[in-house]
């Protein structure tokens, strides 16, 4: 630790980008590009800067900033490549065949569902940021290397674009979120959930799914579905939900029959567009009613209901996905 004592006003010879003069007494301002800006007196003492940049940057970090540092580190696709190599056709063919769906799916659902799982060194995300790298390459490794170089079987694209001319893209959106690292990994990774869309099916928005999964489950204070009225949801439906929702994924009936007379029906009020073939069904002051289960016909009903459970699982709040009758379903195995 530098003392005060060192400290002198005699300038320090750096570059200007790095180090600014900033008032009395000889006192510089080292700009961290990334981070912060962090004023430090520079010791008058004859030190190689480039011995004490390393320390300048440590230095110049806040205690969130230093936790967080890998956020900004972009995965090396060429480092996991080995761990999905044996299995890169059939990886890329599962994605490109992904059944179609209605809603975003996360990238999460969607690695358990192709197989991807976890090496003692990657985790899923980043095998998966692989398998991206890859499918946008039409290849593997490297052509000069025969023992790492591998073909995808399907057409070069970049996933990241929504106009690619494929029927999958996957979208970066929301808060950053916790994601498993490799199987002996010491810490886990944070960083922005990528969303894929398969099909032409799609109707919500990534936010307007997420906002619906989250009434369902009871994380939220304030329902924000319906724009004309946002209300505070009470603290007793909030507990009913969180300690419901699960039964209602598993269709336990008899567990949760107050979620399913109140919660839902009023879930599906605020949200009814997304089955605008519905709205026929519904009474004329549907708007001004407080809906029960008896405003919805039972056929549609047990039908929003099951879009319900498969919103939750693709949204990576429970379960799984199963395909039954080459539909894509929510598993209720769960």
């Amino acid at each position: 630790m530098i003392s005060s004592a060192s400290v002198s006003p005699r300038p320090v010879s750096v570059a200007p980008r790095q180090v600014t003069k900033v008032g009395k007494g000889g006192q510089y301002q080292t700009k961290c590009k990334r981070f912060i800006q962090h004023e430090l007196i520079l010791p008058s003492t004859s030190l190689n800067l480039f011995e004490i940049r390393p320390w300048l940057w440590h230095a110049s970090l806040p205690s969130t900033a230093k936790h967080s540092k890998a956020l900004f580190t972009m995965v090396n696709s060429h480092s996991s490549y080995p761990f999905i190599r044996e299995k890169l056709e059939e990886y890329c063919l599962k994605l490109m065949e992904f059944p179609e769906c209605s809603y975003w799916i996360h990238e999460k659902v969607v690695a358990d569902f192709i197989g991807i799982g976890r090496s003692d060194e990657f985790g899923q995300s980043k095998l998966l940021s692989s398998l991206l790298a890859c499918v946008k390459n039409g290849h593997g490794g490297k052509r000069r290397n025969k023992n790492s170089f591998k073909l995808t079987g399907v057409n070069m694209v970049d996933l990241t674009h929504e106009n690619n001319g494929s029927r999958v893209c996957c979208q970066g959106f929301g808060l950053r979120e916790e994601f498993q690292g490799g199987i002996l990994a010491t810490e886990p990774d944070f960083r922005i959930p990528r969303w894929f869309k398969f099909g032409n099916q799609c109707q919500p928005k990534v936010c307007t799914q997420l906002i619906v999964a989250n009434e369902l489950i009871g994380n939220c204070n304030v329902s924000f579905l319906s724009a004309a009225d946002p209300g505070v949801i009470p603290k007793f439906a909030l507990k009913r939900r969180r300690q419901s929702y699960a039964n209602f994924f598993k269709s336990k009936r008899g567990e949760c029959v107050p979620y399913r007379n109140y919660d839902i029906p009023v879930i599906i009020k605020n949200c009814i567009h997304l089955w605008p073939d519905i709205k026929t069904a519904l009474p004329d002051d549907f708007e001004e009613r407080e809906p029960r289960r008896r405003t919805f016909s039972p056929e549609h009903l047990d039908r929003i209901e099951e879009d319900l459970r498969l919103l939750l699982v693709v949204s990576n709040k429970i379960g799984k996905l199963e395909v039954r009758r080459d539909v894509l379903r929510a598993s209720r195995s769960t």
